[in-house]
Parts: structure tokens; sequence; C-alpha cells
């Protein structure tokens, strides 16, 4: 009985995830209005597919920052680390870049990005160091 319930429940997952099941293209409000097509096949290692729903605007923030903090930041943080000290020309950097209140209109400097654009920008860059 429990296999049951699991294998019911996994295709209303699967079925609400991916939208309709004739393979047809859906457009449907869990996806911000985004266009997919469905996929019978579930992956379990990136159940919903997150990077694939992204625009290509959000695409070039999430991977400007993660250039950035691998390429420019990850060394400073390990010596920074090391010599317990704050190198303040990482937020100059971070500034620069439009990193910094990433969510403010233009008109007060800012780049007026999406919560979800700066959700990725803290994302990349919290993964080299959170602290």
């Amino acid at each position: 009985m429990d296999r049951a319930k699991d294998i019911i429940l996994y295709h209303l997952l699967l079925r609400a995830c991916q939208g309709n099941s004739a393979g047809e293209t859906t457009k449907d409000g869990l996806d911000g209005g985004r266009q997919r097509a469905f996929d019978p096949h579930y992956r379990w290692d990136n159940p919903f597919d997150l990077g694939g729903r992204l625009t290509d605007d959000e695409r070039m923030i999430r991977d400007a920052a993660r250039s950035f903090a691998r390429d420019r930041r990850l060394p400073r943080v390990v010596a920074a680390f090391r010599d317990e000290v704050f190198d303040r020309a990482i937020m100059t950097e971070m500034g620069e870049m439009g990193f910094l209140g990433a969510m403010l209109p233009e008109s007060y400097g800012g780049a007026a990005a999406s919560h979800l654009a700066y959700g990725l920008i803290a994302r990349e860059i919290e993964a080299i160091d959170s602290g």
C-alpha cells in the first residue's frame, strides 16, 4: 500500500514540476510565466532544474559573480583568514562590479536587478566565504 502511495505521489510531483503529461510546452504560474517543454525523465541530481529556469540576464549575473568570487576573491579571502585581517579592497571591487546594492534603482546607483539576481550573487559570493 505504501509503495502505491509513493508512486502516485511521485507522478503528482513530476507533473507539478514539469508541466502537463502530453509532452507539449506548458505555461503556468510556477515558473514565472516562462515556457518549458515536458521532460518525462526525473533528474534526481537536479529535480527542479532551477538553473534552466533562469533568464539570460540572470545567468550572466550568476556567471559574473561566480567568476569574480573564484578568481579574485578566493585567494584574498584565504590570505586574509590566515593573517586575521579584513581586505577592504574586496568590498570596493564588489561595489564596482555592481554586486553591492544590486536591487537598488538605477537612480540611486544600483543595477535595478531582481530579487532572484541578488540571491544568485549572494550564493556565489557566500560559496567562497560566508563570513
